[in-house]
């Protein structure tokens, strides 16, 4: 990205806690434009919620500069920011109905106009029929919801979401993120989201930053991201894959399953990340180098195998008309080339 193109910037952010011997952001540095749907993604513990706090001013960072709109906000107290967060648990006001909540934010406005005000957010996310409601009166799904209009109706120039799905059920989960993201696409509110489900994060996300242990292993946009995974690390997070070791000849290595393409001219020992949707069971024959397909999971719509070749495992994923049994010598197809994430030592 074009550095000019910012709205939200980082330069080499860091956060050491007093107790921790590993640094919790270690020089982070992003770019993320006006009115994009950003998320940080990776496991728990990797600095990803460490670094909204910073992003929002509740904790100081021990080097780095955050600039909001070309101007730097690194020492600007969190009321000064003009940035919204959206927490894990909603934090609505338990003494305050629904409507009150959302008046709240809207402090800055003249009283008479605040409830008006507040009623047109509540219509904008459904809940004009429980703006009398207390906090726990409503569902999980509505809170979310309401936590969400009350950040709105702040006017934050930055949204910042943290986990904000992850207490609801699964199908509540996907209608309510749907909702929130075509929210923030009607408004062009700019939202940095924070979560570990990698299913959300490339559903929900124009871009996503990898993280692990302090660091961005890998950022970009979902689907390049999946497709031409950096390292190990990301290639096993960002859904699922077979990591396998070679020797690269070109366009081509030669593999514990035999040779497969790869998606560029490489020579020597290498590591391979093939994805198991991208592999196809076919029927063996005696002139082929085959293994043997040693367990399967039906899941409705897909199925999932497992084929041991010697000492190599691969999972394979499939559409529900795949038939083998266990113990049915097959043969991988492969549909798209692996990935070389590294050279590697014989």
């Amino acid at each position: 990205m074009d550095c000019r193109d910012a709205y939200l910037k980082t330069e080499a952010l860091a956060k050491t806690f007093s107790d921790g011997a590993l640094a919790a952001v270690r020089r982070i540095s992003l770019e993320i434009r006006r009115s994009e749907i950003f998320c940080l993604l990776g496991p728990s513990g990797c600095g990803k919620t460490t670094t909204l706090r910073l992003l929002a001013g509740f904790e100081k960072p021990d080097a780095g500069k955050i600039f909001l709109e070309g101007k730097d906000i690194t020492d600007s107290p969190p009321e000064a920011r003009n940035i919204g967060i959206v927490f894990q648990d909603y934090a609505l006001f338990p003494h305050l109905n629904v409507l009150e909540n959302i008046a709240f934010a809207l402090w800055s406005h003249p009283r008479k106009a605040r409830k008006a005000m507040a009623k047109d957010f509540l219509e904008m996310v459904g809940l004009s029929d429980f703006a009398s409601y207390m906090p726990h009166e409503i569902s999980g799904g509505q809170q979310q919801r309401a936590a969400l209009a009350r950040a709105l109706a702040a006017e934050p120039k930055i949204l910042l979401l943290d986990e904000p799905f992850s207490g609801l059920d699964t199908r509540l989960r996907q209608s309510v993120r749907e909702e929130t993201r075509n929210l923030l696409r009607e408004r062009g509110t700019t939202c940095i989201l924070v979560t570990h489900d990698q299913e959300e994060a490339m559903s929900f996300a124009d871009r996503i930053a990898l993280m692990n242990e302090g660091l961005i292993e890998q950022t970009g946009v979902p689907e390049d991201v999946y497709a031409a995974p950096s390292n190990p690390f990301v290639a096993q997070f960002l859904g699922r894959t077979n990591l396998i070791e070679g020797l690269a000849n070109g366009l081509n290595a030669d593999t514990p399953i035999g040779i497969i393409p790869i998606d560029k001219s490489t020579s020597g020992h290498v590591l391979l990340s093939l994805r198991p949707e991208h592999i196809v069971l076919e029927p063996a024959n005696s002139s082929q180098q085959s293994g043997i397909l040693v367990r399967r999971e039906f899941k409705g719509h897909d199925m999932t195998h497992w084929v041991k070749f010697g000492d190599t495992d691969i999972q394979v994923d499939t559409d529900f008309t795949c038939t083998f049994d266990a113990g049915t010598p097959v043969l991988l197809r492969i549909r798209k080339a692996a990935t070389v994430l590294s050279r590697t030592e014989p």
